[in-house]
């Protein structure tokens, strides 16, 4: 049995002791709730999920009281169509890019996934040692491009269903400030379950595929270029992005830059 399998068994029986202690019934995506055996936990968002960067809060309560520094981390698991009943199902589920949780201090806590397709998704929640469920419908993205992707031409991880294939890079849209600052965060698939978050690559951003800028790196995955020209506020537009990760660029399929494949393009309206 490979690592991905037993990695999958591990994480279905997580799911499956989450369902038989939680009440999470079904959500909308704004608002829900779920238990565990010593916690009510209650997701809040804004919006509801949807492919690319999905922030959303949840209240974390011990006996009826908000309780703040609890270890609370999350466990995103999409699910293929097969409900997560068997493991042959499991062999054919994965994980999604996720930050780490912020503690609010209030009983709070900030939490901001990627998701990198829409679908039916199970959110495990782990609050010191208990795990509850939430069921989510994330949503397919809207005009504007949540998230592209880039491979590498060096780096080979296993293929869903097996084989190799080139590592991929996936690139979320984190919006703009105004019309010239665009900000994008970067993580890969190592495996099915596990999305490092990537720093020190050299991106480089152009709205006209002729003059380029590099992009600042902020740390975690996150980085940022100011004072583009072309974008118009309002007004939906392309942004051009190429990436070389440990000194080799990446392209859309992993093989040779052939002028076509060495970037990638954003919609996005400012």
């Amino acid at each position: 049995m490979n690592r991905y399998a037993i990695a999958a068994m591990a994480l279905f029986a997580v799911a499956l002791t989450a369902c038989g202690s939680s009440d999470s019934g079904s959500s909308s995506g704004y608002n829900d709730t779920a238990s565990t055996a010593s916690y009510a936990i209650e997701y809040s968002a804004d919006a509801p999920p949807a492919m690319g960067k999905s922030s959303f809060t949840l209240k974390v309560k011990k006996a009826g009281v908000a309780t703040p520094g609890l270890a609370v981390t999350l466990a995103p698991m999409m699910d293929m169509g097969g409900g997560m009943r068997s493991t042959a199902d499991m062999g054919m589920t994965h994980g999604t890019p996720a930050e780490a949780v912020v503690d609010n201090g209030d009983g709070t806590y900030t939490c901001t996934l990627y998701y990198i397709m829409a679908g039916k998704w199970s959110l495990g929640v782990n609050v010191e040692g208990e795990t509850a469920t939430f069921m989510l419908n994330v949503a397919m993205a809207g005009k504007d491009t949540a998230m592209a992707k880039l491979s590498s031409q060096t780096k080979r991880i296993m293929a869903l269903g097996g084989g190799m294939q080139p590592m991929p890079y996936f690139l979320f849209n984190e919006g703009m400030t105004g019309a010239d600052t665009f900000r994008i965060f970067i993580a890969a698939r190592q495996d099915m379950f596990t999305y490092p978050h990537i720093g020190g690559a050299h991106v480089e951003v152009s709205t006209d595929k002729a003059s380029w800028g590099a992009m600042m790196d902020h740390g975690g995955g996150h980085y940022m270029i100011g004072g583009l020209t072309g974008p118009k506020a309002g007004v939906q537009g392309s942004i051009y992005i190429r990436m070389s990760v440990d000194g080799s660029q990446c392209t859309t399929d992993g093989s040779a830059p052939n002028g076509s494949n060495d970037y990638q393009t954003f919609l996005v309206t400012p």
